[in-house]
């Protein structure tokens, strides 16, 4: 029972806040190496991607509050926080055993045009 929730949190986790692939793996990175300050350069050695695309994924971490910005903004870092270690060590669990299930959830997605509509209400309900 524990096992179907989990799993049941994961992929809503996953579908409410993960644009793609790069995007959770980059999480995840910064989540297991949550000591070390990440600039979008150092990120992109580790994702195979331009730093042009490694600086958008830190920006849309950041901006849903899932990294923090540093001065600047050349730095990011995941800030260490109980309850969402607790729930990024179940996506790392769920994601190494089932990555093909979770890769497939996420290219399932509304596109991110459609996604960052909906956010908009979640950011302006969560204010008032």
């Amino acid at each position: 029972m524990e096992d179907k929730q989990e799993r049941t949190e994961v992929d809503r986790f996953i579908l409410e806040w993960i644009d793609s692939v790069p995007h959770l793996e980059a999480l995840l990175l910064l989540w297991r190496e949550s000591r070390r300050a990440w600039t979008p350069e150092t990120l992109a050695q580790r994702l195979w991607v331009v730093p042009a695309v490694a600086k958008g994924i830190l920006e849309d971490l950041a901006r849903d509050q899932l990294l923090s910005a540093g001065t600047g903004q050349s730095e990011y870092r995941y800030q260490p926080d109980p309850e969402k270690d607790r729930l990024l060590g179940l996506v790392d669990d769920i994601y190494r055993k089932e990555m093909i299930r979770i890769s497939t959830l996420i290219h399932s997605k509304a596109s991110s045009a459609v996604r960052e509509f909906a956010r908009a209400f979640r950011l302006k309900k969560e204010r008032e």
